[in-house]
């Protein structure tokens, strides 16, 4: 204000100049804090709101917050070839300044897992994920299968029951488990028939039954399960194998209706050998030995009944039946032997 008139050209120029001076004259400069504009934007625009930009005077603090929408994510602000990560962001205005705020959409991908065959198993590791995340599922199958594979799409990704992978779709796994299976073999020998016959594959948990019948002139003389002799009598010329868990082994012995079997077992089975079992004539004189092996001893002969036969490793007897006998040995105690070393003096 010069004189009380305000003159523009002074503001703006920051000088004035009284010239030829004739008068008295008054000069009044009235200063006033400069104000400067924060700009907000989001980036892109659906992926949230930005609060706190306006007009702030010289010096003031400016406190900015990005909000982001369902579904995304903020970043950071960038301005000026620069950028930050604050959020709420606070800085001291001191001139005009645009700050954009980036969002990255929040991608969540869904991971479901199917078991096949139903109840064959149990999975962990479905729901939903991140984006890039890692992810690991597992399989345990239940009693009476195997883990097969992972498949994605028909394709096979995975063997292992535990398996890891980075996460950038929805997906849907099957985990792939197949019913135990277990063999019988079942053989014969001498005249006679096992139905089935040969290596039987039978499922986890399921029954197989046997018949067998001894051709014309030949009788059962032995019925070996899992190399355990089963009572002919208890047959009625067929065996079932009940809720199969394992594998197993059946062998029918058919024999001349004019002959008998002598059976040979060693308790226990690493206590010693034997030898004499076989087929032999009606009344024929037979003789079985027991051997016993390192660190046993022979302790008597035994029929099927329990009852002591003999206390000879040899014993011999005339044969009026199919029979049975037990060896038994007893493993002696060990010492250690000291090897003595004399030094000459």
């Amino acid at each position: 204000m010069v004189d009380g008139i305000n003159i523009p050209e002074a503001v703006s120029d920051g000088s004035y100049t009284f010239e030829n001076i004739t008068d008295n004259h008054n000069i009044v400069v009235i200063f006033e804090i400069n104000s400067y504009t924060v700009s907000l934007y989001a980036n892109p625009s659906e992926g949230g709101n930005v609060t706190g930009g306006g007009l702030f005077e010289h010096g003031e603090v400016a406190i900015v917050e990005a909000l982001p929408n369902t579904d995304y994510i903020f970043l950071y602000w960038t301005y000026i070839n620069d950028s930050n990560t604050d959020n709420p962001y606070s800085f001291q205005v001191t001139k005009n300044i645009t700050l954009t705020a980036n969002f990255k959409k929040d991608a969540k991908f869904n991971v479901a897992i199917v078991v096949n065959p139903e109840n064959a198993g149990n999975v962990t590791g479905a729901g939903l994920y991140n984006q890039d995340d890692e992810v690991t599922v597992t399989a345990s199958p239940n009693e009476g299968y195997d883990f097969v594979s992972w498949t994605k799409d028909g394709n096979i990704v995975s063997t292992e029951t535990v398996y890891s992978f980075y996460i950038d779709e929805h997906i849907i796994l099957t985990a792939n488990f197949k019913l135990k299976t277990y063999t019988i073999t079942a053989s014969v020998v001498g005249s006679g028939y096992i139905d089935p016959s040969g290596i039987i594959i039978v499922n986890h948990g399921d029954n197989q039954k046997f018949t067998f019948v001894p051709d014309q002139g030949f009788r059962i003389a032995q019925i070996l399960v899992d190399d355990v002799v089963i009572p002919i009598g208890t047959t009625n010329g067929s065996y079932t194998f009940n809720n199969v868990i394992s594998n197993h082994t059946i062998n029918i012995l058919f024999i001349g209706t004019d002959s008998y079997f002598v059976t040979l077992f060693v308790i226990p089975p690493e206590g010693g050998t034997v030898i004499g079992m076989g087929q032999y004539g009606i009344n024929e004189n037979v003789t079985v030995e027991a051997f016993p092996n390192l660190c046993y001893e022979f302790i008597n002969w035994k029929n099927e009944a329990g009852i002591v036969v003999s206390t000879n490793s040899e014993y011999s007897f005339n044969v009026t039946e199919d029979i049975t006998f037990i060896a038994n040995f007893r493993f002696i105690k060990s010492y250690r032997v000291l090897k003595l070393q004399v030094q000459p003096k």
